[in-house]
């Protein structure tokens, strides 16, 4: 067996063992999309702040998302959430998970151990227990072998992935379709458009989505890239159109400097509790994601 017929039975194991996917839209629970961006940037600086996986702050915002729309006992700080998720994600991922106390100080010592504690296993209920979930991450993983992608269209890919998880809409779509869109689009950006055509239909076939949606979902990151990075063309040196990768994303050697051997010192805290009264999300052109691009200018 080649290592393209293995990834593309890997593949095919990970799409038919996934968690249920949560409805959207939603019913009841999900935050409002300007809230849970909140949440979402707060789960990615607490694990830059750790030096954890790009795949361990992706499944702790799997496990928030699933975590609001599941039906609760009893009322969790929305905060606390966030930290258990990114807890119980680092644990399943990690070979070095954060201490409980470091989640402590990074929430300033609002919380005790004993209510972290609590709170993890009130969430595995929640779960019920359900952790195995891959993540467009690793989905994009297996795609890379399969499709025998190059490295400057899976870097670019794994940057849209990572992009994803800030985008509300994303959210209905399954991570193997979100993992696909993204490889289409970043051949698409890189100028590889035959690429893109002749595989459309086999990845849709891949993911058992009909192409439109496939395309749909493509769309939706691309939007939401160009809401995001799209700037006046007076805030561009030497360009008329969007930010390059190199301007707008945070680069590997600072993403790198973001590593620490000590403990982290506490966030400032966001108010995650009182969205009314929470700190305004980062600029767009300041936001970091959880993964670098080198690529040439995007359009």
């Amino acid at each position: 067996m080649t290592s393209r017929q293995r990834a593309v039975d890997m593949l095919l194991r990970m799409r038919d063992d996934q968690p249920p996917q949560i409805p959207f839209p939603p019913d009841d629970g999900l935050l409002p999309p300007d809230d849970r961006e909140k949440v979402v940037d707060f789960i990615a600086e607490v694990c830059e702040e750790f030096t954890l996986q790009p795949q361990t702050t992706g499944l702790a915002v799997h496990y928030f998302d699933r975590c609001m729309s599941a039906p609760a006992d009893k009322d969790c700080p929305i905060e606390l959430v966030g930290l258990v998720c990114i807890l119980i994600a680092s644990k399943f991922v990690e070979t070095k998970v954060p201490a409980v106390s470091e989640l402590c100080l990074i929430s300033q010592n609002e919380y005790e151990r004993q209510e972290v504690k609590d709170a993890e296993i009130m969430l595995l209920h929640r779960l019920e227990w359900e952790l195995h979930a891959a993540t467009p991450h690793s989905f994009l993983e297996q795609l890379a072998v399969a499709f025998d992608v190059n490295e400057p269209s899976r870097k670019r890919a794994e940057f849209f992935v990572d992009m994803s998880y800030y985008e509300y809409a994303i959210l209905e779509f399954a991570p193997m379709t979100v993992a696909a869109s993204s490889l289409l689009l970043s051949w698409k950006q890189l100028g590889l458009c035959e690429r893109e055509e002749e595989c459309r239909a086999d990845l849709a076939t891949l993911c058992d989505v009909d192409q439109n949606k496939l395309i749909r979902c493509k769309e939706t990151l691309h939007d939401h890239f160009n809401a995001t990075f799209n700037a006046p063309a007076h805030m561009v040196k030497g360009r008329g159109g969007a930010l390059s990768p190199q301007e707008s994303f945070a680069t590997f050697e600072e993403m790198q400097g973001l590593g620490r051997t000590d403990s982290p010192a506490p966030l400032e805290p966001y108010g995650l509790d009182d969205m009314e009264h929470a700190v305004p999300p980062r600029e767009p052109q300041s936001r970091r994601y959880f993964s670098p691009v080198e690529a040439a200018s995007c359009r």
